[in-house]
């Protein structure tokens, strides 16, 4: 398992907090093993698993997903 600091670790947790703020109802998080960030995103039929290698990246698919609803 990948050991992050804790300053990294804070990082991550705000990146991921601003990200649910900008984008309610999503969950957002950075995964530890994959070094990827990932969100849930909801959907007519439950949830759907996004991810990306950057939070930049994500947030352009939230951005999308976003304007496609």
């Amino acid at each position: 398992m990948l050991r992050l600091s804790r300053e990294h670790q804070d990082a991550a947790y705000r990146g991921a907090s601003m990200a649910e703020k900008r984008f309610p109802g999503v969950i957002v998080w950075w995964g530890v093993r994959t070094g990827l960030w990932l969100a849930l995103v909801p959907t007519g039929q439950g949830r759907m698993l996004v991810e990306a290698s950057s939070l930049d990246g994500l947030a352009g698919l939230l951005q999308r997903w976003e304007a496609s609803r």
